[in-house]
């Protein structure tokens, strides 16, 4: 009989769980409206290349230094670094970071951070930072 009790009691358990469960869907579909909606504030993804902020004449170096590799590229970006302006900016540096990461961890996660501190959550860089931040944080 305490064998039969157990398990009226388990499935008991089972069956109040369960209408928790529909309670709390139910009450999750009723207020929906609630959550903010982040796909209308989130921004359409914008490839690196078309980002604003690098000067045109400036572009065939860039692809220059980028076939060269990574100490071409932070050449480059103490140069002319100055003279470009985020969100092309962070997205340059943010390809140095990935290409110097196997070599050197920690510049790479010093740059990532300086990157993330000044980059705004409304940038069209901001979701190249998220997906890469569990690796260099």
């Amino acid at each position: 009989m305490r064998k039969f009790y157990g398990l009226v009691l388990i499935i008991a358990a089972l069956w109040a769980a369960r209408q928790i469960y529909l309670a709390w869907d139910s009450f999750m579909a009723r207020h929906s409206d609630l959550r903010p909606n982040t796909a209308a504030i989130a921004l359409p993804p914008i490839p690196g290349d078309n980002m604003p902020g690098l000067p045109p004449e400036l572009e065939p170096s860039l692809r220059e230094a980028e076939g060269q590799g990574p100490q071409a590229l932070k050449r480059w970006l103490l140069h002319y670094g100055v003279n470009i302006a985020d969100p092309r900016r962070a997205w340059i540096e943010l390809d140095y970071v990935v290409m110097i990461a196997p070599e050197n961890m920690n510049e790479a996660r010093h740059i990532f951070a300086a990157v993330k501190a000044r980059t705004p959550k409304t940038s069209p860089v901001y979701t190249r930072i998220q997906s890469l931040s569990k690796a260099y944080e």
